[in-house]
């Protein structure tokens, strides 16, 4: 069974991976820091989620959306940053695709 990987930051990579440990379909998280390219490239705390076709990437996002509090202001702002990291092309654009529905 093939895995596809995307990465999530909202807050402590701990409380992230939990969330996501207990999930069918996704078979592992690493927890860590994950930096993007480009103006918001600084490290932040996040998951990179393993999953197989038994959940979808839409059902993961939604999960992510729905289980941190994206917009609190706190001190730990830039290492807590709410995010939604992908891999590949085609991933980018059903991440943009599922984020405007939540927006």
């Amino acid at each position: 069974m093939e895995l596809t990987k995307v990465a999530f930051g909202g807050g402590c990579y701990w409380c992230t991976e939990a969330v996501f440990q207990s999930l069918i379909g996704v078979e592992k998280v690493a927890q860590g820091f994950i930096s993007s390219e480009g103006k918001n490239d600084s490290f932040s705390e996040a998951v990179i989620v393993y999953f197989n076709e038994k959940i979808t990437l839409k059902t993961l996002i939604e999960i992510h959306l729905h289980t941190h509090k994206s917009t609190k202001e706190h001190s730990m702002r830039t290492k807590y940053r709410s995010a939604i990291y992908y891999f590949t092309k085609e991933q980018k654009k059903k991440v943009f695709r599922y984020w405007k529905l939540y927006k």
